[in-house]
């Protein structure tokens, strides 16, 4: 009986070409992130205080933007709170702001720009 070791992924693998699968069921080095992109690995330091300051004001203009429009935004959130799979392209991305807006929203500005065609 055999059992499969589980790959381990650190920084020397950057720019690896790795399945959707495999990159799942990796494990990897602390303290760098990793994403997948068409196929390839990429291997990428935290990043450090003034990218962290652009994201948190980037967070703020968006709770600012809930609070004064309510009903359109349902959750917004970052790379801890988000991962975009992209099966067809081989990618898993993690966001640094990701918005996932309401349909009832979707659903009114269709109506609108529908609306704005007739004449």
């Amino acid at each position: 009986m055999s059992t499969a070791v589980a790959l381990r992924l650190g920084p020397a693998d950057h720019g690896r070409p790795l399945t959707l699968e495999e990159y799942l069921d990796a494990e990897v080095q602390e303290g760098y992130r990793y994403e997948l992109a068409k196929g390839v690995l990429e291997v990428t330091e935290v990043p450090n205080d003034p990218h962290g300051d652009v994201v948190c004001n980037l967070l703020r203009a968006v709770r600012d933007y809930e609070r004064d429009h309510p009903g359109i935004v349902r959750r917004f959130g970052g790379a801890g709170e988000f991962r975009l799979w992209l099966l067809r392209m081989v990618s898993g991305r993690n966001p640094d702001l990701a918005v996932v807006l309401r349909a009832v929203f979707f659903r009114m500005a269709h109506d609108l720009n529908a609306g704005s065609s007739r004449g």
